[in-house]
């Protein structure tokens, strides 16, 4: 449910500002589920996890989609990049509290890095820890 509100709204907004790009399902996937879990404290498995300050809202998670579509199609002429998810979630990771990149960072660490071993998109999204600092 969550990923059909996040890829709905992220296509409107794209669209409404020109930017005619084509979302991405699986990226779509991975952020709600990303959001959800630090959201909940706990994995998709049953695994508890720390859950960071910020606000980890439906809305921040569509935020996050759309600033990192809309850099990597106007600085890298590309449609959404992991990159830039990975770059854009840290931010609304941290914007309320610093302390949360270490719960992002081992959310990646524990989480990402497991699911990493067994999916593709999920190793991608792994190698691009490096931007969580």
């Amino acid at each position: 449910m969550e990923a059909q509100i996040i890829e709905s709204q992220a296509k409107m907004i794209l669209q409404q500002s020109g930017v005619e790009v084509e979302i991405d399902r699986d990226v779509v996937e991975l952020l709600a589920t990303t959001f959800m879990e630090l959201r909940t404290g706990e994995t998709k498995e049953g695994y508890k996890i720390e859950s960071p300050q910020s606000v980890m809202s439906t809305a921040e998670a569509v935020s996050v989609y759309v600033q990192s579509a809309m850099t990597a199609y106007y600085y890298e002429g590309k449609p959404i990049t992991l990159e830039r998810l990975v770059q854009n979630l840290q931010g609304a990771v941290v914007k309320e509290n610093q302390k949360d990149a270490g719960i992002l960072k081992t959310y990646f660490t524990k989480v990402v890095k497991e699911r990493a071993k067994e999916e593709g998109l999920w190793e991608a999204y792994y190698n691009e820890k490096k931007w969580i600092k």
